[in-house]
């Protein structure tokens, strides 16, 4: 009979590894009147092009912003071959963007 004391032997050759997320969409409000805030969105991604194409969808629901909508490579973005959106919608401008998660490591961007 077995103890509380007992434990089970796992073999971790049986544990099938998924690679976690590492990037993080973020989302900036900005004002005309120059407030800004910028805040995660929750949404987290294991690749550049899941997260890209999260941000392609983005664009083409909010295609009615009164503005416009701009979705081009993010010059100022960590994490290599990004995009981001930014929608203009009068006095005030949503900017969406992709950022690394603080606990990727180096090989896993």
């Amino acid at each position: 009979m077995p103890t509380p004391w007992d434990h089970i032997d796992h073999d971790p050759t049986s544990i099938t590894a998924e690679q976690r997320p590492t990037i993080r969409m973020r989302h900036m409000s900005m004002s005309c009147g120059g407030g800004f805030a910028d805040r995660p969105t929750g949404r987290a991604f294991r690749s550049v092009d899941d997260a890209n194409m999260a941000l392609i969808e983005l664009a083409m629901n909010n295609d009615h912003a009164m503005g416009g909508v701009l979705l081009e490579p993010d010059p100022l973005s960590l994490v290599t071959g990004a995009y981001h959106v930014i929608i203009h919608w009068g006095a005030t401008s949503d900017r969406y963007h992709l950022d690394t998660i603080d606990y990727a490591l180096p090989g896993e961007l």
